[in-house]
Order: C-alpha cells, then structure tokens, then sequence
C-alpha cells in the first residue's frame, strides 16, 4: 500500500481542547483525501526533579512514566480517528521535547497543521502558547480550533 502523500498533522495532549482538534482534523483530512500524523510531545518539567512531582512506579525511571503515559494519549487518539472513519490512514509520533517544537518539528511537508487553542490563562499565557508559537513558526498552514 502505498503511503499517503497528503498529511494533516494533530497535536493531542489529552485535554478537550485537543479533542476538539482531533475530531476538526478528521474532517479536514476527510476533505483533502489527507492521512492524519498524531502528535504529542513529552518532557520532565524541572520540577519534578525538585521532589514535589509524582513518583514513578516501582523499576522504572520518571521519563519513563511520562512517556509511557504520552504514548497512550496518542493512542487513545489514533483509536478515536479509527473509530470516526475507516478512509483515514492515521499514524501516531511520540516525541520527546517542548509541545510547540515538536509539533513544528514534526509538521515539516505536511499539509496542515491543526492544533487546539490555549486555555484561558489570560493574554501573557496565550501568547506564549503552543498554538501561538506554531502559527508563529509552522512549515505549513496552521488551524487553531476552539
């Protein structure tokens, strides 16, 4: 089979804003005869690090918990586009590093970029938003869905 060359690239973080993005991306990939790439990036904070974050499971390192949690966001994902249409080929990418990078990073020849808007956390935090950052600095269109 022959991989689509058509691409629409999601950032998915668990929130409702990024299942807004999700299920906005499906349509959009619907109209363009596009695949969908889900994305969803994963650091440690330095907090965590500082004592007052969660401890991970017994055996494993803290950046494996985080990724291991991120890798099921993107999957629970990747289940939601499968169960909405069958025409969509959707693939998933687990990277490590700053949401807005990764997503830049990753959205390098696709078509579109989607990603949610920023919660209310007044104007400095928007500005300094993922979303905000992509439109800013994406290789390719970018949609910010509310």
């Amino acid at each position: 089979m022959q991989e689509n060359p058509h691409t629409v690239v999601v950032g998915v973080d668990g929130s409702d804003q990024a299942d807004r993005a999700l299920y906005w991306s499906i349509e959009e990939a619907l109209l363009r005869g596009a695949g969908i790439r889900v994305v969803t990036a994963w650091h440690v904070p330095l907090a965590a690090y500082a004592g007052h974050g969660a401890s991970p499971a017994a055996g494993t390192t803290l950046e494996d918990t985080v990724r291991i949690a991120a890798e099921g966001i993107a999957d629970a994902a990747a289940a939601k586009v499968r169960k909405t249409t069958a025409e969509v080929t959707v693939d998933t990418r687990v990277v490590q590093g700053q949401p807005a990078d990764v997503l830049i990073d990753t959205a390098m020849g696709a078509d579109l970029l989607v990603v949610g808007a920023p919660s209310r956390h007044g104007v400095s935090g928007a500005l300094s938003s993922p979303a905000v950052q992509c439109v800013v600095h994406a290789p390719c269109p970018t949609a910010v869905v509310h």
